[in-house]
């Protein structure tokens, strides 16, 4: 007798007793990667992993995926093990057949509950779930999708040191990543993007076909990643790195091409290629936020002769008083701050009709989760932008009214899906930081018309603020992200009431 699964055993597996399953396959006959669930229950969990997650089909070709899970464990095809733990993981996000028995808490902290491996502490006196793992601390309950996590990095890791299945590894980091940051885990979310980056560069992924480096060397020496062995492998490849990197594409539409952002040619634009240029442009105004103060901080400290005129880098951010001290200037002057405004709301302009309604209710489309977070990251990149300079307290302030129109742009977004009998699970849980970024920027105003007993506009507030906090607390029972999220915007409540407090005990 073989001492490995055959296709046809695969094929027609046992039914799993999923009440059984302690997390350790053991069989004596066959050969299956420890640790994974049976046949069945991990083609289940496969499926709803390309069924729920947006952009999963992207990274992983689903038709070569799925026939490969029929092949022997013993065959090169197999799956890798980090691959099928990751996808163990996320789909658990989305059935309830492993639903664990812990739930998620963050507690009254922010993230004192939460263990090394993304386990979530429970009291003493909780009972056991039903599924326990021998590989578990026992002083520890078994997590079933945090276990899988855990056992995707360990595999990954130990892939890596090897240097075998460096693209699996890849694909499994990004599984694992939306896996952390649906549980609102950010460290580990930082952590896997960071890895990320560096591997990807390794790879090559970074480069396009046509690259050609300052370098006698040929150019697939100089990576540690293979070239794509067909076109489905090489469009895979591309589509791990957008997802991954969220930069300009530089196939059809190069890096270097005009005005990138806001063309779109109708034979290579789909809701995909609007979310990565929506993501760049998000990216780009996060940057600047990022580096402003840090460009400013060097010029200060730089000496500034007499006479030498003013300090102008790119940013334009400072320049010199006839004394010659350094004298900060309104970031809202700069030449990077009026391109972004520009570009944001060029972007927006730009879509293509048919990509104008991701709900579809105008079309009776199904929703696109993709397009939907195409159309919030714009609104999020307007509010980002404005949010440090803006004055809620006058109605004359051009960023005040440019980010309350973004939120209300959001909110509008957020009306659409609430007409739908779309589950919010199933939509990018990208979507959440827009929702709190419009919640953040309603709690601002709110509060200062509060202050100015605008009873009226306040109320008005307080029912958008509302719906924001629904959409948040229907995400938040079944993740992580969404329970995190509600969270801070009760801290940016009670921020904003403190600013406001301090603000008229002040002396005129």
């Amino acid at each position: 007798m073989s001492d490995f699964l055959s296709v046809d055993d695969l094929q027609q597996p046992p039914a799993p007793v999923l009440h059984t399953w302690h997390g350790n396959t053991t069989v004596s006959t066959t050969l299956w990667p420890r640790n994974i669930p049976p046949p069945e229950l991990l083609h289940h969990l496969a499926e709803t992993v390309f069924n729920a997650v947006p952009l999963a089909t992207r990274i992983i070709h689903r038709p070569t995926f799925m026939a490969s899970l029929a092949l022997s464990p013993s065959s090169p095809a197999f799956p890798h093990a980090s691959v099928l733990h990751a996808i163990c993981a996320l789909a658990s996000l989305y059935t309830p057949i492993v639903a664990d028995m812990d739930k998620i808490d963050l507690g009254d902290g922010m993230g004192s509950v939460v263990l090394n491996a993304g386990v979530f502490q429970r009291s003493s006196h909780e009972a056991r779930g039903p599924f326990h793992s021998p590989d578990h601390d026992n002083d520890q309950p078994f997590n079933f999708a945090a276990s899988h996590a855990r056992w995707s990095r360990e595999a990954s890791q130990k892939a890596l040191r090897r240097g075998e299945a460096v693209i699996e590894q890849v694909q499994s980091a990004i599984l694992v990543t939306w896996f952390h940051h649906s549980r609102g885990e950010f460290v580990a979310t930082a952590i896997l993007v960071g890895s990320l980056t560096k591997i990807i560069a390794m790879l090559g992924f970074n480069t396009s076909s046509s690259y050609s480096p300052l370098s006698r060397i040929p150019s697939e020496y100089l990576y540690a990643g293979r070239p794509p062995l067909n076109t489905v492998e090489e469009e895979t490849f591309r589509n791990i790195f957008w997802v991954s990197i969220a930069v300009p594409k530089h196939t059809r539409q190069h890096l270097f091409s005009q005005d990138m952002l806001v063309t779109h040619p109708p034979l290579f634009t789909d809701s995909f290629t609007l979310y990565i240029k929506a993501s760049v442009i998000f990216g780009q105004v996060r940057t600047f936020n990022r580096r402003y103060k840090q460009h400013y901080d060097l010029a200060s400290m730089q000496s500034i002769r007499p006479g030498s005129g003013s300090w102008s880098p790119s940013s334009g951010s400072e320049s010199t008083s006839p004394s010659g001290t350094a004298k900060a200037r309104d970031p809202r002057e700069t030449r990077e701050f009026k391109a972004l405004d520009v570009l944001i709301g060029a972007f927006i302009a730009s879509i293509p009709q048919e990509f104008k309604d991701p709900v579809g209710l105008s079309t009776g489309a199904r929703l696109d989760p993709t397009l939907y977070v195409a159309h919030l990251l714009p609104r999020m990149a307007m509010i980002t932008l404005h949010d440090p300079h803006a004055n809620v307290c006058s109605a004359k302030d051009s960023s005040a009214q440019k980010i309350l129109t973004a939120a209300r742009e959001i909110l509008g977004l957020i009306y659409n899906v609430c007409g739908t009998a779309f589950d919010l699970l199933y939509l990018d849980h990208m979507s959440s930081t827009g929702w709190f970024l419009a919640g953040a920027t309603l709690i601002r105003f709110l509060v200062a018309k509060t202050a100015q007993d605008d009873a009226l506009e306040a109320l008005i507030l307080k029912e958008e603020l509302n719906s924001v906090q629904f959409m948040l607390t229907n995400l938040g029972d079944r993740t992580g992200i969404g329970l995190r999220q509600l969270k801070l915007l009760d801290m940016v409540y009670k921020k904003e009431n403190e600013t406001q407090a301090r603000a008229r005990s002040q002396p005129l």
